[in-house]
């Protein structure tokens, strides 16, 4: 309960945030698109807080309906928003791919561009990942059939914008800056949602290089915890 209330709250502050940076700066200031971007996040987490409480989620699994669809749906088009808003208005410098229309996956989402972008192409990419989670857990079976919805498609959409973000962010922040270490933490255990563990694996020895770890200190830390 403790952890709800917490959970509303933070989308309280989201949405005033929102609500100044927007009237103060615009809404394609990099601080508006970081607000509306973050609340679309807390608003996910509200939802899935919601639904693994006892008592929240047996109201939620009993109505799989308009209700969790809506929440679901402001989420995304809040995270979505801020992430279309970050590349057509870019600030700051920019690094580019190559593949401005669409990321290698084919999906209609563009490419983040921008430190900003990348910031929201990354909050976007951790709520698809989790819809696909939910999805793929079987809970959610009857509102992903009435919207449609396949873990699958969810995954690969995700995958092609943490791989943009951490593009962007190896490029303007280097691959040691934490925030680049974060993205290819999640990106590796896509990787592995999806059954791709060498790429998982080829991931994380990235991470502990850039930590200056190496495996035999790794393993010892673990045997370390076991005892």
């Amino acid at each position: 309960l403790d952890r709800m209330r917490l959970v509303d709250s933070a989308v309280e502050y989201f949405e005033e945030a929102l609500r100044i940076r927007e009237a103060e700066l615009g809404e394609e200031h990099p601080y508006a698109v970081a607000s509306r971007s973050h609340l679309g996040g807390a608003l996910a987490a509200q939802l899935l807080e919601s639904s693994s409480s006892k008592e929240e989620g047996k109201k939620v699994l009993r109505s799989v309906g308009k209700f969790t669809v809506e929440r679901w749906g402001r989420a995304e088009e809040h995270l979505r928003g801020a992430l279309l808003t970050a590349v057509k208005n870019p600030r700051g410098q920019k690094v580019t791919r190559g593949n401005e229309g669409g990321n290698d996956d084919g999906n209609t989402m563009p490419e983040a561009q921008t430190y900003s972008a990348a910031g929201a192409a990354q909050n976007l990419a951790v709520f698809l990942k989790m819809k696909g989670d939910v999805v793929s857990g079987g809970a959610f079976r009857k509102m992903a059939e009435r919207m449609e919805l396949d873990a699958g498609d969810l995954y690969g959409e995700a995958k092609g914008l943490y791989e943009s973000a951490l593009y962007v962010r190896n490029e303007l922040c280097g691959s040691g800056h934490p925030e680049t270490i974060a993205t290819k933490f999640s990106l590796a255990e896509l990787y592995e949602a999806i059954g791709d563990s060498s790429k998982a694996d080829e991931l994380r020895k990235e991470i502990m290089d850039d930590y200056e770890v190496d495996e035999v200190d790794a393993e010892e830390h673990e045997s370390s915890k076991r005892g």
